[in-house]
């Protein structure tokens, strides 16, 4: 069957000047994590269903009859008195970072028959090579997550990412962008769906490419962009000793998505979005059992409610299809 798919958002931002001791730096997610021109990503990362818009370099001036803008956040507004000046290499700015944390987990299985305390030390550091071109751009960058325990060393881990993002300018605020990603992870033991008990936390990797344009005339926009995912886990143990085979689990994904916005002000826009995927698992006896065919389509407005307040409203639709004819469709 079906599903109706309702999606809603409303987020309350600082549009408005702020003293420099008020603004703080937004949070940086790792994968994943996607920021404007200005932060350093460089394909389309909000629109009216948050995952197509112009990059901040890309944006017209307010001097057009009609331009599409909003006001930055405070998170999202330069400050050229706390920014990292980075390190001038040709046409780059080479951006490290390193950040020491430490906190202490009583829970560290997320057992309710083996609950141990421990002490972790969480190093994390990062460097990215941002392009200073007038026009087009290239980011490259490279982070490392390391997090150690001082007595239960099974949980040790290690994460780490790799990422290549490029936006070539076309004509006008329109352009096309790809990015490349490589990413080793843990499963963390809490999260849902592991009920399977390991010695030690899972580990996988992410190998991710996409590809994809925006086109904007007026106040019409047009995005299209292609996606490959590719997710493939390592084997483990059990706290026996006993071997886990998680190849089951690998699978790759594509993707296929559209979105069309009008906007109705410079703020504010309707919107119609598309996304194909399809699933396709690669090993193991039940392999063909899982792979999957879907599509969720998703049409409604969104935009600036008052300078401070942003909202979004979305209704839709929501299919997968399993070639399995003997499991229940969603």
């Amino acid at each position: 069957f079906n599903s109706l798919l309702i999606s809603g958002l409303l987020s309350a931002t600082a549009a408005l000047p702020a003293p420099a001791w008020a603004q703080t730096d937004a949070d940086t997610a790792t994968a994943t994590a996607s920021q404007n021109m200005s932060g350093g990503n460089i394909g389309p990362t909000e629109s009216a269903n948050a995952d197509y818009a112009l990059p901040e370099a890309r944006q017209p001036s307010r001097t057009r009859s009609f331009d599409r803008y909003r006001l930055p956040t405070v998170s999202e507004r330069r400050r050229p008195e706390y920014d990292a000046i980075g390190i001038k290499a040709g046409g780059f700015t080479l951006l490290p970072a390193l950040d020491l944390n430490s906190y202490y987990s009583s829970n560290v299985y997320k057992s309710a028959t083996n609950e141990r305390g421990d002490i972790a030390f969480n190093p994390k550091a990062s460097i990215e090579a941002r392009s200073d071109w007038s026009s087009n751009a290239l980011s490259l960058k490279a982070d490392v997550d390391q997090r150690w325990y001082a007595k239960l060393s099974s949980d040790d881990a290690t994460s780490w990412h790799l990422t290549a993002d490029g936006r070539l300018d076309v004509f006008g605020r329109s352009f096309l962008w790809a990015k490349g990603e490589r990413s080793h992870l843990n499963v963390d033991r809490g999260a849902s769906g592991e009920f399977i008990a390991t010695a030690e936390p899972i580990e996988y990797d992410i190998s991710r490419g996409q590809i994809g344009g925006a086109w904007n005339r007026g106040r019409f926009t047009f995005a299209l962009d292609g996606e490959f995912a590719r997710f493939d886990y390592q084997d483990a143990r059990n706290p026996a000793g006993g071997f886990v085979d998680e190849q089951f689990r690998d699978y790759d994904r594509y993707n296929l998505r559209g979105t069309a916005d009008w906007s109705l002000a410079p703020q504010s826009s309707v919107f119609l979005s598309v996304d194909r995927e399809w699933r396709r698992y690669r090993v193991g006896s039940s392999a063909a059992l899982r792979d999957s065919n879907g599509y969720t389509v998703l049409a409604g407005v969104h935009g600036e409610i008052t300078p401070l307040v942003r909202g979004r409203l979305g209704i839709g639709v929501e299919h997968q299809n399993f070639l399995n004819a003997g499991l229940r469709n969603l």
